[in-house]
């Protein structure tokens, strides 16, 4: 998939593709983030957008 037509996914798939638990996702967002990665807020429902969670996870990534 092109990275401009990567989508927008929900908690459980973002918290399965960044291999972290849901409750830490809350955790992070309810902490106004820190430590966690960028969401989108649309009403009460959480979207991720997968090329964030990508540069979220190369930021963390060690000894490259």
């Amino acid at each position: 998939m092109d990275q401009q037509n990567k989508p927008r996914i929900k908690e459980p798939a973002a918290s399965e593709y960044i291999g972290l638990s849901r409750p830490w996702l809350r955790l992070k967002r309810m902490a106004g983030q820190e430590g966690g990665p960028p969401f989108i807020r649309v009403g009460r429902a959480i979207l991720y957008d997968v090329r964030d969670l990508d540069v979220w996870l190369d930021s963390h990534r060690v000894g490259v």
